[in-house]
């Protein structure tokens, strides 16, 4: 509308003849009228549009300035042409521009345009027929899909605590069962996977627990009945005081082994977190020197020669207890003494791979049999030919190295070959954030 205004507007300026032609086009668009306050009100509709304003006047008569056009009353056209706006009344849409001062309409006029917009309603009616149509059966649909899967997600909670409640059986459990059911629901089937893993570690765990208090049953009925046995022994008949002392020599070897068994127990049920308390960054360099200085002499007294080197981490931290690692590297290297041949050799060393340090103990010693390799760190596990009651402890040491290790987010790789010597390597993940500070 406002682009056909201002050609006619353009037009008007210039005089030029072709304003019949311009309103005779726009009628067929618009009603036009032209109004000159206070006057009142000239109506034109016709495409043969009046040549003269006198045309008009004559064509009107009396009646010139009174005519209300199609329902839309003169004070309302009027309230148009002085705040000069657009102006909807029932089903029409007006608006009003001042004309130019021209040939054809007196000074002061203006130039109004008003369309039919009574199909816009009909238009209005029926989007919003439809979006309400739309937006029930999206409704619907979504009342549908949510009982679906809430039917769905609810029947499968129902067979799940079926199962967990079978799982439990006249007061014993029955951890060998497994939920194998699917049900095509990403999060339902995820859900079962999980409760799978779930109910396959507690078996494990619970297996570990039984073999546990076996294998520390059997540890301590050893000694006990042998000192049971030795004390009985004693009592049948008199004995001189050299013999009570030996005996009693015995008993206390025994005891110093239960006691040691004792410690070594504490260690494995640690509380990880009450370690973690202590975790400070700890000089792996330093420490691992302070260490070989004193399993030197012990390992001398075995006839074990021991060299260690450092200088490749002396600038390296990690983060942990620092009495727990010294532990680990102690327990490493107490067992290449003891596993080792006589005039053997141990070499310590300290090395670096990208984010770990590591710090490697060798040695020539007996060996391990490689399928026994995976299992040599698992709790009360010796191996029967080489290991003997008094000289391998109670198999607890490499367990321990194993567990400290993992509370500290490290690992322990094992290599070995029968006959010829074991490496052991304790990884452990580099400090990179105190290696900044002192840098």
């Amino acid at each position: 509308m406002e682009e056909e205004i201002g050609l006619l507007t353009e037009t008007l300026k210039r005089g030029t003849q072709d304003v019949d032609r311009q309103l005779s086009e726009m009628s067929k668009l618009f009603s036009i009228v032209v109004i000159e306050p206070p006057k009142g009100v000239i109506y034109m509709t016709t495409s043969d549009f009046p040549k003269t304003w006198g045309v008009l006047r004559g064509y009107f008569g009396d009646n010139f300035g009174t005519y209300e056009l199609k329902g839309i009353p003169k004070e309302k056209i009027d309230e148009v042409i002085e705040e000069n706006r657009y102006y909807s009344y029932s089903t029409k849409h007006m608006l009003m521009i001042p004309l130019p001062k021209n040939d054809f309409f007196p000074e002061g006029s203006y130039l109004g345009l008003t369309k039919d917009i009574s199909y816009l309603k009909n238009i209005k009616y029926t989007i919003n027929l439809m979006l309400l149509v739309v937006l029930c059966l999206l409704t619907g649909v979504q009342i549908l899909l949510v009982n679906y899967a809430m039917d769905k997600v609810l029947g499968a909670l129902r067979e799940l605590n079926e199962f967990t409640g079978g799982l439990y059986k006249e007061e014993v459990f029955d951890l060998s069962q497994r939920f194998t059911k699917r049900y095509g629901s990403r999060e339902v089937d995820k859900l079962i996977v999980t409760l799978n893993k779930l109910i396959e570690n507690v078996e494990i765990n619970i297996e570990k627990m039984e073999e546990f208090s076996s294998n520390v049953s059997h540890e301590l009925k050893t000694p006990i009945a042998s000192m049971k046995s030795m004390i009985e022994i004693e009592l049948v008949q008199e004995r001189s005081a050299k013999d009570y002392e030996e005996t009693l020599l015995k008993i206390l070897e025994e005891i110093n082994w239960l006691d040691g068994m004792i410690k070594e127990l504490l260690n494995l049920t640690q509380n990880p977190q009450s370690l973690k308390r202590l975790f400070k960054p700890v000089d792996l360099a330093h420490m691992g020197n302070d260490i070989c200085d004193i399993m030197e002499m012990i390992a001398m007294e075995s006839g074990i020669d021991l060299s260690w080197n450092f200088d490749d981490i002396k600038d390296i931290r990690v983060i942990g207890d620092a009495g727990s690692l010294k532990q680990v590297i102690m327990n490493l290297i107490n067992n290449s003494i003891k596993y080792n041949r006589e005039n053997g050799w141990i070499r310590v060393r300290g090395e670096t791979f990208e984010n770990t340090v590591k710090i490697v103990v060798e040695d020539c010693g007996i060996g391990i049999k490689k399928e026994n390799i995976a299992r040599i760190t698992d709790r009360f596990f010796r191996e029967d030919n080489v290991r003997t009651h008094k000289k391998s402890g109670v198999g607890l040491g490499l367990a321990i190295v194993k567990h400290i290790l993992e509370v500290h987010k490290g690992y322990l790789e094992i290599s070995s070959e029968l006959g010829k010597g074991s490496t052991f390597k304790i990884c452990l993940p580099i400090d990179r954030e105190e290696e900044k500070k002192r840098s």
